[in-house]
């Protein structure tokens, strides 16, 4: 087939005239042979136009492609590669350069020390409540008089659980690490029936003495007792903190609560765990 249907066909011996000529041009069509069918295609009208899809990946050149040409707001999310696992874009080379993934961590100490990844909103809130210094904090008190005869020598000897009596005060906290340190405050009155006795106040982690005390009784009252004890938890399971005490060899000694100020005279044992 030809590639231009002509718009006049002439016979040998014809005689050429302008009307002619005229004809042969303005009724000139393009043949079928005038397009490839993939990328163009003739309509109905006999024109040659660009076929749905058929410009391909092959028919652009190298470079073919321009900024400029884009229209704003024209290249969609869709039309980005896939971006990894806890990755963004961005450039971190320290000069201009093509878009590249960047590291997204998520880690509560930081313990990377990146100075090119990014670090997520949870670990940043961790990692700023660590370093605040006070990771968690419980509290115990009491309002009532405790007294015994019940002794915890006063010697060189560590303190039992099953010498003195339970003062009453008592807390549960579940340490996030062996590492941290327990700083234990307790403020109390204290008292023996015997001048010049002392008397002897523990703090226990479980069975566990972690803290001591002593106060050696005057003439007559009560002695005030205000006592910060630190230590490393034994463990992160839940541990109980309790507070005994006893005489170091004779008298009765308490814990002394009254006058009770309508209840706002406390005993207290305040814990914090510290980073």
């Amino acid at each position: 087939m030809a590639i231009i249907n002509k718009g006049t066909s002439f016979s040998n011996g014809e005689q050429l005239s302008a009307s002619k000529l005229n004809n042969l041009l303005d009724g000139a069509t393009f043949g079928t042979d005038s397009v490839d069918n993939a990328s163009t295609l003739l309509n109905s009208s006999g024109a040659i136009t660009v076929r749905d899809s058929g410009i391909t990946a092959s028919k652009l050149a190298t470079n073919a492609v321009e900024t400029a040409k884009i229209k704003d707001a024209n290249v969609t999310k869709a039309k980005i590669e896939d971006v990894a696992d806890y990755k963004v874009l961005g450039n971190v080379s320290g000069a201009a350069a093509a878009p590249q993934e960047v590291a997204i961590l998520d880690e509560d100490d930081m313990v990377s020390n990146s100075d090119t990844a990014l670090a997520t909103q949870q670990s940043i809130k961790a990692y700023v409540d660590s370093s605040s210094g006070i990771i968690q904090t419980a509290l115990a008190f009491t309002t009532t008089q405790v007294s015994t005869t019940l002794a915890i020598p006063h010697d060189d000897t560590t303190p039992l659980i099953t010498e003195g009596i339970s003062a009453g005060l008592s807390v549960t906290m579940t340490p996030t690490s062996t590492s941290s340190t327990i700083r234990a405050t307790l403020n109390g009155y204290f008292g023996s029936s015997n001048a010049g006795e002392y008397i002897v106040i523990t703090i226990f982690e479980g069975d566990t003495c972690v803290g001591v005390s002593q106060i050696q009784q005057p003439s007559n009252g009560n002695t005030p007792l205000s006592a910060i004890y630190y230590f490393n938890p034994a463990s992160t399971s839940e541990q109980t903190y309790s507070v005994r005490f006893g005489k170091g060899a004779s008298g009765n000694v308490r814990l002394d609560t009254t006058p009770t100020f309508g209840g706002l005279n406390k005993a207290t044992l305040f814990l914090e765990e510290l980073s």
